[in-house]
C-alpha cells in the first residue's frame, strides 16, 4: 500500500498543532515529520480504522482456511470501513493478493513459484522475525518467510543482524526498518498467540492488544521512512 505524503504531512501537522506541550516520548511535537505521536496518529487516520480493529479482523482470518482468507479479507476491510464511518482514504489503495511479500507462493508440490512481481524500488516488505533470531542466532539460522526475505536482501548467511535492528527490537511488538542496498525491510516481532494466558474474552483482548502494538509499530516505521509502498503479511510469533 502507498501513503500519500502530502496527506500524511497535513495530518501530522494538524495533530502537532492540537498539542499544548511537547510529546513526552520524543520532544519533537514541533516537527510533524518526526514526532512519534503524530506518526502513530497519522497511521490510524490513513487507515481509516483503529489498529486494534484490524488486529481483531486478522485474528478472525487466522482461524479460517487458506481458501477462505482472500475473499474474507476484502470483505472485512469494507466492513470495518462502514463500521467506523470513515472516509477510509487508504482502503481503496489496499490490494489482497494470492502470494507473499516477495511475489512468490508455496505450491502444493512444496516448491516455491513466482506468481507475482518482486517488490518495486521504494516498497518496504515486512519480515515476521523471531526475537531469538534478531538477538541471538542471526539470519543464517532462519527459515520460512523470513529466510526467503534474508536471501532476497543478501544476508542469508550472516551471523548477526545490523546493530540498529538489534538495538531497536528488544520486546515483542517492536519493529525496525532497515535499508539493504535499496531493498527495504521492516523487521517485526509479533506475539506468540500460543503463549497468551487465560481464555475467552480475556485472552482475546490480550491477543488483540499485543497484535495491535505490533501493527502500530510497523506502520510507524513505514510512515517515518521514505518508502512509497508496503507489502504486509500476517504477523505472528
Amino acid at each position: 500500500m502507498a501513503a500519500n505524503e502530502q496527506e500524511l504531512s497535513l495530518i501530522a501537522e494538524r495533530q502537532c498543532q492540537d498539542r499544548t506541550e511537547s510529546c513526552t516520548a520524543c520532544r519533537d511535537f514541533d516537527k510533524p515529520s518526526r514526532c512519534c505521536s503524530s506518526k502513530q496518529f497519522a497511521a490510524r487516520m490513513l487507515l481509516g480504522v483503529s489498529v486494534s480493529a484490524i488486529a481483531i479482523a486478522l485474528i478472525g482470518l487466522f482461524v479460517r482456511s487458506a481458501a477462505d482468507r482472500r475473499a474474507q479479507t476484502t470483505s472485512v476491510l469494507h466492513e470495518l470501513a462502514r463500521e467506523f464511518q470513515s472516509d477510509a482514504s487508504l482502503l481503496p489503495r489496499l490490494a489482497v493478493v494470492p502470494y507473499g511479500v516477495l511475489g512468490t507462493r508455496l505450491q502444493l508440490s512444496h516448491t516455491i513459484a513466482p506468481v507475482g512481481t518482486e517488490p518495486a524500488s521504494g516498497t518496504a516488505v515486512v519480515d515476521p522475525a523471531g526475537m531469538r533470531f534478531i538477538q541471538d542466532v542471526g539470519p543464517a539460522m532462519a527459515g520460512g518467510a523470513s529466510g526467503a526475505i534474508y536471501s532476497w536482501v543478501g544476508i542469508r548467511t550472516d551471523a548477526a543482524f545490523s546493530e540498529d535492528v538489534r538495538t531497536k527490537i528488544r520486546r515483542t511488538g517492536d519493529a525496525k526498518l532497515h535499508d539493504y542496498g535499496g531493498k527495504l525491510v521492516i523487521h517485526a516481532v509479533g506475539p506468540d498467540l500460543n503463549e497468551i494466558e487465560g481464555n475467552g474474552l480475556e485472552a482475546r483482548q490480550a491477543a488483540v492488544e499485543k497484535l495491535a502494538q505490533a501493527y502500530a509499530n510497523i506502520l510507524t516505521e513505514f510512515l517515518s521512512s521514505d518508502a512509497t509502498g508496503l507489502r504486509l503479511l500476517p504477523v505472528s510469533g
